[in-house]
């Protein structure tokens, strides 16, 4: 699992009789797993499916489980601080996105589960 990240610490606190891999990149869990010398990868929802399970080499492996939420913080959008113009803008555009549904045809067809976080 990626170190120094919310999923090392999760796993590294619950499981303390395991042997914990951590590695540098996202990418490694999935190489770590492929090659035989990790049994079980604690990814990011958005990347696993992509690094690994929707590709030929990724066929043998799913999700197990329920999805663990670390926290609720959600993501955001960095700005300028105090740049209220372009933060309204920026918030305008995620409006009409929900409204006219083109959040919801994108998230369809790039994700296989809800990305709002709720």
């Amino acid at each position: 699992m990626l170190r120094n990240s919310p999923r090392a610490k999760y796993v590294l606190e619950r499981y303390k009789g395991s042997e914990i891999m951590l590695v540098a990149m996202e990418t490694d869990v999935s190489m770590e797993l492929v090659v035989g010398r990790a049994a079980i990868g604690f990814g990011w929802s958005v990347v696993s499916p992509e690094v690994l399970m929707k590709k030929p080499e990724g066929e043998a492996f799913g999700p197990v489980g329920a999805p663990v939420k670390l926290d609720t913080s959600g993501v955001g959008i960095a700005m300028r601080q105090g740049d209220t113009a372009l933060r309204e803008q920026v918030n305008g555009a995620l409006r009409t996105t929900h409204a006219n549904g083109t959040y919801d045809r994108l998230q369809k067809k790039y994700f296989d589960f809800d990305i709002s976080g709720q």
